[in-house]
């Protein structure tokens, strides 16, 4: 999160998602994460009926992870992520 990282993390070009709002908010409260190669991960903590009506089943990143990506998502779906 932001808020936990150093200067240069903030400042990487690598650690962050364009998102549209829905999605973002849903990213910040680990709601959901993504997996190295951009398919999106719902918690199980986000009912059915909820991420039915959010249209999320399915959905992915347009292009995988890069090498530098993948370390900050992986740290987001082990502390973040409420799996």
């Amino acid at each position: 999160p932001w808020r936990e990282s150093s200067k240069k993390e903030r400042l990487d070009p690598c650690n962050g998602l364009p998102l549209i709002a829905t999605l973002d908010s849903l990213f910040d409260s680990g709601h959901i994460s993504f997996s190295n190669d951009g398919v999106m991960l719902i918690s199980g903590d986000l009912s059915d009926s909820d991420a039915a009506a959010l249209r999320l089943d399915g959905l992915r990143l347009r292009s995988g992870l890069s090498p530098r990506t993948r370390v900050f998502m992986r740290y987001h779906r082990e502390h973040v992520f409420l799996d």
